[in-house]
C-alpha cells in the first residue's frame, strides 16, 4: 500500500486503487512505483535533446516515483518511438583501442566458454546408455550449435579487424527494456534499466523479447530505413543475437524436452532471420 504521507504531500485523496504489475493506480490519474533508478536526470537529459515520449514525472525521492497516468488510446509504433530516441541522443564520442578490443575479448571469451559447455554436454550424452528424449533432440541438433559459434567467432574475428583502430564510437541512449507493456501510446515507460550504449543494445534486447511473436525482418527493415546502421553495427548486432544461450536442466524431463526444443527454435528462426541479409554467410541446414 501507498505510504499516506506521499499522498497528503501530493494531495491526493484516494478513491481508487489498482495494482497492475509493479505499479499502483491511483484514481487513474497517479502511477505509483518503487524507485529502482532516479529517472530525473535521464528525463531531463531526454527533454533537452527535445525527445519527449517518456512519462511524466510528478514527484520523485529516493523510495518512490510518481508519474501522471496516461490511458491508452492508440495502437503503438514502437519502432517509430525507438529511432526517435535513437536519432535525438545520437552523439560520437572518441574512445581508446580498448573500448573494441575489450568489447571483442568479452565477446570471444563467451564464445569459448558456451563451445566448451557444449562439448562437455556432448560427450556426456555419448557416454550414455540410454539417452532422454531431450538429450536425443539435443544431439540430434548439435552440429547447429557448433555452427552457430563457428559463425558467431568468424564473424566477430571480422568486426573486430575492421575496428580495431577506430578511435570513435556512436552511442544513444538506449531504453534497454523494449516490450509492448511497456509503450502507452507511443510513449516509452519503465525506464529503470535506460542507460548509453551503442544502438543495437536496444535492437538485441528487443528482438529477444519478440523473435517468436512477430516477424523481426519488418521490424529491423523499417528501423534502418530510418535510422541507418553501419555494416559493423549491424555485424555486431548478428553477433549478438547469434549467440547461443546455455541450457538449463531441469528435474522434469518434460521441461528438458521445452528447454531444448526454445534453444533450437531461437537459433533456427535467428539464422532464417540473418539470411535475408548475409545468406551466403550462414550455413543452413
Amino acid at each position: 500500500m501507498i505510504d499516506k504521507k506521499y499522498l497528503d504531500y501530493l494531495n491526493i485523496k484516494p478513491f481508487s486503487y489498482e495494482k497492475k504489475g509493479s505499479v499502483i493506480i491511483v484514481n487513474k490519474t497517479y502511477v505509483f512505483k518503487e524507485n529502482k533508478k532516479d529517472l530525473k536526470d535521464v528525463f531531463t537529459y531526454l527533454d533537452s535533446r527535445s525527445f519527449e515520449l517518456f512519462p511524466s514525472l510528478i514527484y520523485s525521492d529516493k523510495d518512490v516515483n510518481v508519474f501522471k497516468y496516461i490511458e491508452r488510446e492508440k495502437e503503438d509504433d514502437i519502432v517509430d518511438t525507438l529511432v526517435k530516441l535513437h536519432k535525438k541522443t545520437t552523439i560520437y564520442e572518441p574512445c581508446d583501442k580498448s573500448f573494441y578490443e575489450d568489447m571483442y575479448n568479452s565477446l570471444l571469451d563467451k564464445v569459448k566458454d558456451i563451445r566448451e559447455f557444449y562439448l562437455n554436454l556432448n560427450e556426456e550424452i555419448e557416454n550414455e546408455i540410454y539417452m532422454s528424449p531431450s538429450n536425443y533432440l539435443l544431439i540430434r541438433n548439435i552440429s547447429k550449435i557448433y555452427n552457430n559459434l563457428n559463425y558467431v567467432e568468424d564473424t566477430l574475428n571480422t568486426w573486430y579487424e575492421t575496428l580495431k583502430d577506430k578511435d570513435n564510437k556512436r552511442t544513444v541512449i538506449n531504453h534497454n527494456n523494449l516490450k509492448k507493456e511497456h509503450m502507452i501510446n507511443n510513449i516509452f515507460i519503465s525506464w529503470e534499466k535506460s542507460m548509453r550504449d551503442i544502438p543495437v543494445m536496444d535492437l538485441y534486447n528487443y528482438y529477444k523479447n519478440v523473435y517468436d511473436k512477430e516477424s523481426f525482418t519488418e521490424i529491423f527493415n523499417t528501423y534502418l530505413e530510418k535510422y541507418s546502421l553501419d555494416d559493423e553495427e549491424i555485424s555486431l548486432f548478428f553477433i549478438l543475437i547469434s549467440m547461443p544461450k546455455k541450457i538449463e536442466k531441469y528435474y522434469d524431463e518434460y521441461e528438458n524436452v521445452k528447454e531444448v526444443d526454445s534453444l533450437l527454435n531461437y537459433i533456427y528462426k535467428t539464422d532464417s532471420f540473418i539470411s535475408n541479409y548475409y545468406p551466403d554467410n550462414k550455413e543452413q541446414e
